[in-house]
């Protein structure tokens, strides 16, 4: 009996010890889905050396870099200048007039067409603010039409069905990470009961475990919406001016006062003209092709033709920028892994893309004279 007794305390001894290992591996993974990542070893491995924890705060920001923040995120957010300024200047006013009330850091309404750039605004920012894309917390509102929904986001009240199991989803990445970008996507499509808690933390930078009754503060939280509201009749209309009336006005007609007014901004996005969808396809581009240049080990150089009959090929007005990415792995990376599958690479080889009769061309140049060429259709 001692015998037995003894095992069993040294088994809940061997439990308790790894139970937080086994704890910080399901936050891997919770992470890992909700950035779509795979759960690899090596994503592990990156989580494991970089860690939740390593999120920096955001009364740590130095004036100096806000003081950049606006070029560095114009570098990467393309066509949407408005847009990044009235983002960055709300976010300097509350590092810099901080208020008595404690609210979150900002709440912003991204409103504009398709492919605009409204949730890679919201992920540039988690990473230029905050230096961690794990900052970023992507929550797909469409995901909680129903009013049962709302305890899968801020956990069941006492009484109901799921009371005493797992908390709210919200809730459990919040306490997971002590500031950061909150994304939600199309909260127009979300249970009603969703946005009058939703506005709660945004006017008092906090909630209540609906379970546990715990307190969950988002002082150091970035809060985003986007919406499509008035999409389609803005699109029908070319001035500016009269666009962002649309967009607003939409707002306040699906909505009461006390939701519009708790955004510190409305953020409208324009659509993209060809010379935005050039800049976009060459950073696209230029970001696609240095992973590949790192892992064969080569340097891939290309003609700015080559940008300018991508755009011809996948820019759409009504999709903007994001048939352009679809466009590139086409038209342009699946001939690349072809080429770099049947041709004889070698580390230090150059590989120059150019376009000639109407067809991409690769021409790979190595360290002797010797040069081939395969075209690609």
């Amino acid at each position: 009996m001692n015998s037995r007794m003894s095992g069993r305390d040294d088994l809940l001894n061997v439990c308790n010890r790894f139970k937080p290992d086994l704890e910080e591996l399901r936050r891997y993974a919770l992470d890992a889905a909700i950035h779509d990542k795979v759960f690899s070893s090596e994503y592990l491995m990156s989580r494991l050396t970089q860690g939740l924890g390593g999120l920096r705060s955001f009364y740590d920001i130095s004036n100096e870099e806000l003081k950049t923040l606006y070029s560095r995120i114009k570098k990467k957010v393309i066509g949407q200048d408005h847009a990044v300024r009235k983002l960055v200047d709300a976010i300097n006013k509350s590092k810099m007039l901080p208020c008595a009330r404690k609210k979150p850091i900002g709440s912003f309404c991204f409103m504009g067409p398709t492919g605009t750039g409204k949730t890679y605004l919201a992920e540039v920012l988690a990473e230029e603010l905050l230096g961690n894309d794990l900052a970023l917390i992507p929550i797909d509102l469409t995901l909680f039409k129903h009013q049962g929904d709302v305890s899968r986001l801020f956990g069941a009240p006492p009484g109901y069905i799921g009371y005493r199991d797992e908390g709210g989803r919200l809730n459990e990445l919040i306490t997971e990470r002590k500031c950061g970008v909150l994304r939600f996507d199309e909260f127009e499509k979300a249970h009603p009961e969703i946005l009058d808690s939703l506005m709660e933390i945004m006017d008092k930078g906090k909630s209540t475990e609906s379970s546990s009754g715990q307190e969950i503060t988002f002082y150091e939280f970035v809060l985003i919406f986007t919406s499509n509201l008035g999409v389609s009749k803005a699109s029908q209309c070319s001035v500016p001016e009269e666009r962002q009336d649309i967009y607003i006005n939409s707002l306040k007609a699906a909505y009461k006062p006390e939701i519009v007014n708790r955004f510190d901004e409305i953020v409208i996005f324009e659509p993209f003209n060809r010379e935005d969808a050039a800049k976009i396809t060459g950073l696209l581009l230029q970001k696609r092709l240095q992973d590949v240049q790192t892992h064969h080990s080569v340097t891939i150089t290309y003609d700015q033709a080559i940008i300018d009959h991508l755009v011809d090929i996948g820019f759409d007005p009504e999709y903007n920028a994001r048939p352009l990415e679809r466009t590139i792995e086409r038209c342009l990376m699946n001939p690349l892994s072809g080429y770099l599958l049947n041709e004889k690479i070698t580390q230090g080889d150059n590989i120059h893309i150019y376009w000639r009769d109407d067809r991409f061309v690769l021409k790979k140049s190595a360290a002797t004279s010797r040069e081939e060429t395969n075209e690609t259709a």
